[in-house]
């Protein structure tokens, strides 16, 4: 990885990935077609040999999904009765079947005893649904002892005195060594193996080239005996070993080998990529993510006792792998790092000097889409009369509320649409228009894409009690399902969060320390010095307290809002370059915030809305988690609220105690978007404080609050009353009769 990610020797060298010229198609072989020997082709053996280190690592990985598994909807009856099967093995039900069918109980007497006996068959219950082989012959045996013995039941007593209950005991015991054993090898063992070099790969799988395609090979698996040959194929860029490096297109045709279509590097899927399985069709893709964090700690861990790191910010490059349809992959999501946290090594320039650090990440957040043509536009009308349109802005202050639209077809210009804002349009009034089309492109006219001058940067700040890795595997899952456009670069800001039993201490120490603002602030100013002309903020449960801590030093940082809506211009020459060191804080969203209604609206609101224009606060009622902190703290938190919030003198608490609703209608509400998850039922846990990455309507409306909707813009949203909002959606348990 280190290679791939300094290019050839300089890390200013390496260029962007081109695309495949052509759709790559697959064609199955016959498996009686002639093959190249490996013996008979000196050129054709070194491809093999090129090859076999990738198909090593993509059987490897192979493995994993197939051994690792898929998540399983919890069956709890299942549970139930498998747990009183082993009550029964262990003789705390006896069944009797002489001259009528009754089953009773047998507890030890000692309560502890009693309880020993039930944690036993609780965890003989767990081991066996995951290794479901055993729970199949132990019942197999048991039915076999049922119908062997007319008289009694079989029990832990009558087991040393019937000679065919100890036979069908002493098989099923053996049977049940074989099985583990077999597990144990090919679930552990085995892919240990394949991803080693123990194995001559090409001898072992019998790897030879298909004689009428030179990118298509043939193998056959070890131990399989009696299965049939498949085929792989590759197509794309190599290295000068002729490994995959560079984009490149791979599909095996096995039911669990992979079409995957993105980034590779000496022979090594590193992503961005997306993949699926040939056979089931679950798909799961690669994104990159940057971080940035000030924790003393290792990326993985997640220490007692918050502690700073000695050296500063360290900055990093994460790639996350993630299901995103179909059946979910028990190892996903998997973080592999491009880079693991580094200090940067021009600490004191950072205010003034454009960080290095901070360019380098950027330069390695490459996404799926960033070299395809654009196909779809998404334009809102703002509250100012202009326009904004998703990764793009105007040249000229004039064009802020003009823009033309060109639909280009392969040669020619077919035509062209101009949409205009204002006062005397149907735009004026707030509204989007979706512009596509999936056979050309389209082209902005008088409008220029933020990658191309600066970039817009996404920042996840987790909650407390989260680690690094963590919170990389969460930002990463939602930044998949989400698809989000890509000239959005992905960070993760991770604080010192403590464990789970240092809440208090998470906030002192952690969030709300004078160190943790300093740390934020000073990665928001390497944003600005980098090139960053806009930033979205994702902060989630704590992490508001960071947010709100940092507003003082922010505003030495971030522009404050404008009517201008967040754009600059420096000449009315098209050609003119962007204002240098400006950075507006587009959007701020708070999930589930862990901070007090009430010291929101008295001393934090005021100070946020001068910097960003655009706030939204997702709120669940039922959020136990900070029920509980409620009701430590006596103090009413944002993320349970619910109701509207008003700009007045009234604390927000007395407010909604009062039953006369006219008090309501007379205030005016804040300018703050809150969505209401109190009924969301699907992907939600029962502490219902952490779901914003699953939940397929939240993702949605998450990558449209980072488009710059507002909430009465989006069609998934209901306005309830005043400026809280509800989802569109059927309750789980409803079903078509």
């Amino acid at each position: 990885n280190a290679e791939y990610m300094g290019g050839s020797s300089s890390t200013e060298s390496r260029g962007q990935l081109p695309q495949a010229s052509e759709e790559i198609m697959f064609e199955r072989h016959n498996i009686q077609e002639p093959l190249v020997s490996i013996h008979e082709s000196s050129e054709s053996y070194d491809s093999l040999v090129a090859i076999s280190a990738t198909f090593r690592h993509m059987e490897y990985r192979k493995l994993r999904r197939k051994y690792g598994g898929t998540y399983k909807k919890k069956n709890f009856i299942l549970v139930i009765w498998v747990m009183a099967f082993f009550l029964w093995l262990f003789g705390c039900i006896t069944i009797t079947t002489t001259q009528t069918f009754r089953v009773s109980f047998s507890w030890d007497r000692s309560i502890l005893g009693s309880l020993l006996t039930i944690i036993l068959a609780y965890a003989a219950t767990r081991l066996s649904l995951w290794l479901r082989w055993c729970l199949y012959w132990l019942f197999i045996g048991a039915m076999l002892m049922l119908f062997v013995g007319p008289e009694t039941a079989p029990s832990w007593d009558t087991l040393t005195e019937s000679v065919a209950y100890r036979a069908i005991a002493i098989v099923i015991l053996v049977l049940e060594v074989i099985t583990i054993c077999i597990f144990v090898f090919t679930h552990f063992v085995w892919p240990r193996v394949v991803r080693s070099s123990y194995l001559d790969t090409i001898r072992s799988w019998q790897l030879a080239r298909a004689q009428d395609d030179p990118h298509t090979y043939i193998y056959k698996r070890p131990l399989h005996w009696f299965s049939r040959a498949h085929h792989f194929t590759y197509r794309g860029e190599v290295n000068a070993k002729g490994q995959p490096h560079g984009f490149g297109e791979w599909i095996d045709d096995h039911y669990h080998g992979e079409c995957l279509r993105g980034t590779w590097a000496n022979g090594l899927p590193v992503g961005p990529f997306k993949s699926r399985e040939y056979g089931s069709g679950y798909a799961f893709s690669n994104v990159r993510v940057a971080f940035v964090t000030n924790r003393g700690d290792d990326w993985k861990a997640n220490a007692f006792y918050p502690t700073y790191s000695p050296d500063g910010l360290k900055f990093g490059v994460a790639s996350v792998e993630s299901s995103v349809s179909g059946s979910w992959f028990r190892d996903f999501p998997q973080v592999d790092m491009i880079s693991e946290p580094e200090a940067c090594i021009r600490r004191e320039q950072a205010h003034t000097e454009s960080c290095s650090c901070v360019k380098w990440c950027v330069s390695q957040l490459k996404h799926s889409q960033e070299n395809e043509p654009i196909t779809q536009l998404t334009i809102t009308a703002d509250r100012h009369g202009g326009l904004v349109i998703s990764g793009f802005e105007p040249i000229r202050e004039s064009d802020r509320t003009n823009v033309t639209i060109m639909y280009r077809g392969d040669e020619t210009c077919i035509d062209h649409e101009s949409i205009r804002g204002g006062d005397s349009t149907p735009l004026a009034a707030e509204g989007s228009h979706m512009l596509g089309t999936m056979s050309s492109f389209l082209e902005v006219r008088g409008w220029r894409a933020t990658r191309e001058t600066a970039f817009e940067a996404l920042v996840f700040i987790p909650g407390y009690n989260c680690s690094l890795e963590y919170a990389i595997k969460r930002f990463g899952q939602l930044l998949s399902l989400g698809e989000f456009p890509a000239h959005i670069k992905p960070f993760v800001f991770s604080w010192p969060a403590g464990d789970l039993t240092m809440y208090f201490k998470a906030i002192q120490q952690g969030v709300e320390s004078d160190q943790t603002a300093k740390d934020f602030t000073d990665f928001i100013a390497r944003l600005k010095n980098s090139g960053c002309r806009h930033v979205h903020i994702l902060a989630h449960s704590l992490a508001a307290r960071l947010v709100m801590k940092s507003l003082p030093l922010l505003e030495e940082v971030v522009e404050p809002v404008r009517l201008s809506d967040q754009y600059s211009f420096v000449s009315d020459n098209p050609f003119a370059p962007i204002a240098p060191r400006k950075i507006y804080l587009s959007t701020v969203t708070l999930l589930n915030p862990d901070y007090p209604v009430n010291r929101f609206m008295k001393d934090d609101y005021s100070r946020l809305s001068r910097l960003c224009s655009h706030i939204t606060i997702y709120a669940d009622k039922n959020d136990i988690a900070l029920a509980w902190v409620d009701l430590i703290t006596w103090d009413f938190r944002m993320g349970r609220c619910t109701k509207p919030l008003f700009q007045c003198d009234v604390g927000q608490e007395e407010i909604s105690k009062k039953k006369d609703r006219t008090l309501w209608r007379e205030r005016r509400c804040i300018d703050v978007d809150i969505i209401d998850t109190t009924w969301m039922e699907d992907n939600v846990h029962t502490v219902r404080h952490n779901f914003f990455n699953i939940n397929r309507l939240m993702v949605d409306d998450l990558r449209d609050v980072i488009d710059l909707k507002r909430a009465s813009n989006r069609s998934r949203l209901v306005q309830r009353e005043g400026n809280v909002y509800n989802f569109l959606f059927t309750p789980a348990h409803i079903k078509n009769k």
